[in-house]
């Protein structure tokens, strides 16, 4: 009994230390547009999940998820408002796409180098390079992206 009771008091604190970490959710987009959530696991790094669809024409489609840890490697003091972050991070991507009623899968290694600033009200504005490197029929990708996001 006891190590369930501590076992449970383990996980509410986890969930409170969880909900208490910054977030941020919005779209990133340029040459694609995705979905993104980001979840700030350490002062200052954080966890970045995108989740988007390429469309080059009607018989070209294609989706993504990619995952990424990033480091906050500077934070300089450059406004008086808001926050400036430069950070760098590597993941991993799948997906899939199809081209002429033929469907192909692919797994990849991502890296990504970015800036971003947060408003002093709930905005965050970012712009990075994501290059991914993919095994199968994926080949290499390189994704210059501006991101807009709620952050919370």
């Amino acid at each position: 009994m006891k190590k369930v009771l501590l076992i449970l008091v383990a996980l509410l604190g986890l969930s409170i230390a969880a909900s208490a970490q910054s977030k941020a959710i919005g779209f990133r987009g340029m040459s694609q547009w995705q979905l993104s959530y980001e979840h700030y696991v350490g002062d200052p790094n954080f966890l970045e999940f995108d989740l988007g669809g390429t469309y080059y024409s009607k018989n070209h489609l294609g989706y993504d998820l990619t995952g990424t840890y990033n480091w906050m490697v500077a934070q300089p003091d450059l406004t008086p408002r808001g926050d400036w972050g430069i950070y760098v991070g590597i993941g991993a991507s799948v997906g899939s796409w199809w081209h002429e009623d033929k469907s192909k899968f692919w797994l990849g290694f991502a890296a990504q180098g970015g800036i971003e600033y947060t408003f002093w009200f709930p905005l965050q504005l970012s712009l990075d390079l994501r290059p991914i490197w993919g095994l199968g029929d994926y080949g290499f990708g390189f994704y210059p992206t501006l991101a807009v996001r709620y952050s919370f």
